[in-house]
C-alpha cells in the first residue's frame, strides 16, 4: 500500500528540488521512478570475487594488501576474511567499518583512487526516489490523487 504522507511530503517540500510542482502528474511519477539514486548495501565477498568482478589487476592489489596487512592489524584481519570461502566467510564491502579501511588503504596510497572507488562500488545499487522512500512504484494516479486532494 503507498504511504500517501510520504508521497505528500515529497511532492509537497521536493527537498532534492526535482521541481515536482511544474511537473505533470505523469512527469512527476516518472521523476521519482526514475533509477538515479545509490545506496550502500551490505554485500559478503571474497578475494575471489574481486578477481572475478575487478579482472586479472585485482591480483596486484591483493598482493599489495597483503603486504600492507603485515603491518596493520586491522588490514589483517579484513585480509583474513577475505580469504575465508566457507558460509559465512568474506567481509562485508558495504559496512561502513570496511569501508574506512579501503579509506585507510586509500590514503596509504596502498590502493589507487579507481581500486577502491570499484571495491565500493560493489556494494552499491542503483535505485529510484521512490524505492528510497519506501514507496515502491509511483503511478502518476497517486500524485493526481494527492494533488486533487490539497
Amino acid at each position: 500500500m503507498m504511504n500517501v504522507g510520504i508521497l505528500r511530503d515529497e511532492l509537497t517540500n521536493d527537498p532534492l528540488e526535482v521541481g515536482y510542482a511544474s511537473m505533470t502528474d505523469a512527469e512527476a511519477a516518472t521523476a521519482l521512478n526514475l533509477p538515479d539514486r545509490t545506496r550502500v548495501i551490505s554485500r559478503r565477498i571474497t578475494s575471489l570475487t574481486i578477481l572475478s568482478e575487478l579482472g586479472a589487476d585485482a591480483a596486484e592489489m591483493l598482493e599489495r594488501v597483503a603486504t600492507a596487512a603485515q603491518t596493520n592489524k586491522a588490514v589483517a584481519i579484513a585480509l583474513q576474511a577475505l580469504q575465508s570461502y566457507s558460509d559465512g566467510g568474506g567481509i562485508d564491502i558495504g559496512n561502513d567499518v570496511t569501508r574506512s579501511t579501503i579509506d585507510t588503504l586509500l590514503a596509504a596510497e596502498v590502493l589507487s583512487d579507481d581500486e577502491a572507488n570499484a571495491l565500493k562500488a560493489m556494494a552499491t545499487e542503483t535505485i529510484s526516489r521512490a524505492t528510497e522512500l519506501g514507496l515502491g512504484h509511483v503511478a502518476s494516479r497517486h500524485v493526481a490523487n494527492i494533488r486533487g486532494g490539497e
